[in-house]
């Protein structure tokens, strides 16, 4: 059997994104890998809550200090980490875990995602946090998630780069395009082809940070490839070469850790989406 050596952590909360179902992501993932896979599970955290807004704040603040605490553990250990979800409120978590064990040195991270998700409380509709965690890791929104362990924001503008956008609404974009941070929407690449636009940011943030990160949301993807997520968009990158790019960058040596975000299994249709994440996780770190 093929063996994944890299440490898995699941974040098993889906009330950020008001769908219970995401939280079961990351056990539907260890199990469905079971006989397929010989991996190696550090934990699956997960909270009981209920789907109310002010309950939220507090078990994603709670829930997310946890990760926190898992990610930077495991980095002392073993210096790379999988994070599988779980809503992409997991981020705020899995990369403050990084910038702790960093120990305030400059953290790196590339967003690939259908969404900016970099809403604050004051600028989301839905108020859904998942819709908020590239803000909070920029220092912006509610203290409980943009300050989770100091006042100092957790990853610089300079080294967020975001990747296959569709959807997203102007408070969003303003704020990024206020602070500079480098977006580049679906549209802007060819063929939905972002295999030489990721790498390249790789290369650059491996030289301009000291370690760097992937945070993946699952809806990234056309949802006739991936149908398993909360929130669809209706493109999506190339699958193949976003991996092949991927498999590169796990070779880098600054390179630390993979965030596989928003696998929602009730609403998969013949296990496509959970098919595609076993694929990843082979393609990326079966050596």
């Amino acid at each position: 059997m093929q063996k994944i050596d890299t440490p898995i952590i699941g974040y098993g909360y889906g009330n950020a994104s008001r769908n219970k179902g995401a939280a079961d992501g990351p056990l539907f993932i260890k199990k469905f890998l079971i006989n397929k896979i010989d991996t190696s599970w550090q934990t699956v955290l997960s909270i009981k809550s209920d789907l109310t807004q002010e309950q939220a704040i507090n078990d994603v603040t709670t829930i997310c200090k946890n990760l926190a605490h898992e990610v930077e553990n495991c980095l002392e250990k073993h210096k790379q980490f999988i994070v599988i979800g779980g809503d992409h409120s997991s981020a705020i978590g899995t990369w403050n875990g990084a910038a702790k064990w960093l120990e305030n040195k400059p953290l790196g991270l590339i967003w690939i995602d259908a969404h900016l998700d970099s809403h604050t409380s004051s600028t989301s509709i839905s108020k859904n946090i998942h819709g908020m965690p590239a803000a909070a890791l920029l220092g912006f929104g509610d203290p409980k998630i943009a300050k989770l362990f100091k006042d100092q924001p957790t990853i610089l503008p300079e080294n967020l780069k975001m990747i296959g956008m569709t959807d997203y609404e102007k408070a969003e974009i303003d704020l990024l395009t206020k602070l500079k941070v480098e977006v580049t929407n679906l549209n802007q690449i060819k063929s939905n082809n972002a295999y030489d636009l990721i790498l390249n940011h790789a290369k650059k943030l491996s030289t301009s940070t000291d370690a760097f990160g992937i945070s993946l949301d699952i809806d990234a993807f056309s949802p006739e490839e991936a149908p398993g997520v909360t929130t669809f968009a209706k493109h999506g990158l190339d699958i193949n070469s976003t991996i092949q790019a991927l498999k590169k960058i796990t070779k880098m040596p600054n390179f630390i850790g993979l965030e596989i975000a928003e696998f929602t299994p009730c609403n998969d249709i013949n296990n496509k989406t959970a098919l595609l994440i076993e694929k990843i996780l082979k393609n990326i770190f079966i050596k």
